[in-house]
């Protein structure tokens, strides 16, 4: 298992950083979730449900989280396992602000559809 040193010296096991990056993403701890992108953590990593960090950020209304996860090249685009999009899940919760971060980081394909 790969181990990444982290700022104070303390050592993680990759896993265990991806599994906080989840947790992370889900609860909008931005400046956490940043400290773990900058650690190694994949910014499309996807857990068992095929949900990506973005799309956990987007589920729970967390916006600035989005925006770092879209800022580190996160895709707007990637569907969970139900075959969701996080546009989808952000207009099924009616969260206009959402909806326009996530088309402006889409590709004109998708965004026109």
């Amino acid at each position: 298992m790969m181990q990444v040193e982290l700022n104070d010296g303390e050592t993680m096991e990759l896993l265990s950083l991806t599994s906080e990056a989840f947790a992370q993403a889900r609860a909008g701890k931005t400046p956490v979730l940043e400290a773990l992108l900058a650690c190694g953590v994949p910014v499309d990593i996807r857990n068992e449900r095929g949900e990506s960090l973005l799309m956990l950020a987007v589920a729970n209304g967390h916006i600035e989280a989005a925006q770092i996860l879209l800022a580190h090249g996160a895709d707007p685009e990637l569907t969970d396992a139900r075959g969701a999009s996080p546009i989808q899940v952000a207009s099924s919760r009616e969260d206009d602000a959402m909806v326009v971060l996530l088309l402006e980081h889409c590709s004109p394909r998708a965004s026109a559809a």
